[in-house]
C-alpha cells in the first residue's frame, strides 16, 4: 500500500513511517502541517484519494488531561478528535478517518517532560503501532489514546 505521511521526518512520523516500512509499505514523506490546518487538509486531498483510503490525524494526550498553561492546544487536540468523529459518518468514497493521541513520547521527554509532570512517557513504537492500526485496520471515527 502507499501511504503518504505528512511529518514523516518528526518525532512521532520518524516511527510510524520506519512501522509502516517495515510492514511492506511503500511511505511518502510529506513536509507536516500543524495541527490547525489538518481538517483543511483532509477536505482539499478527497478529490485525490482512491475509495476506501484511510487517513490517520494525530492530536494529543491533552484534550483529555490538560497541563497548565496548556489551554489551547487542549483546544486543538480536542478539535481535531471532535472533527475526526464528525468527519466520519459524512466522508464520500468509503473514506476511513480516525485520529492517534499520544502522551508525552519517550523522545520528547528531555524537551517537555517538565511540562507533564507525573506522567510516564510513552514508547515512540507503541504510538507507530496506534498508527498502523489506524491506516491498516477496519475502524473510522475512533480516537486511539496512546499512554504510557
Amino acid at each position: 500500500m502507499k501511504i503518504v505521511i505528512i511529518g514523516a521526518n518528526g518525532t512521532i512520523g520518524v516511527h510510524v513511517s520506519n512501522a509502516l516500512k517495515a510492514a511492506g509499505h511503500e511511505v511518502i514523506a510529506v513536509g507536516r502541517k500543524p495541527g490547525a490546518y489538518q481538517a483543511d487538509l483532509v477536505y482539499q486531498s478527497i478529490p485525490c484519494l482512491r475509495d476506501g483510503v484511510s487517513i490517520t490525524l494525530v492530536s494529543g494526550s491533552l484534550s483529555e488531561d490538560p497541563i497548565a498553561g496548556g489551554a489551547v492546544a487542549s483546544t486543538v487536540d480536542r478539535a481535531v478528535e471532535g472533527f475526526v468523529m464528525a468527519a466520519a459518518v459524512e466522508l464520500p468514497k468509503n473514506l476511513r478517518i480516525n485520529v492517534v493521541s499520544p502522551t508525552l513520547l519517550k523522545d520528547s521527554e528531555a524537551k517537555f517532560g517538565p511540562y507533564f509532570p507525573g506522567e510516564t512517557p510513552v514508547a515512540d513504537e507503541k504510538v507507530a503501532m496506534a498508527f498502523k492500526k489506524s491506516v491498516l485496520g477496519v475502524q473510522t471515527g475512533k480516537t486511539f489514546f496512546v499512554l504510557g
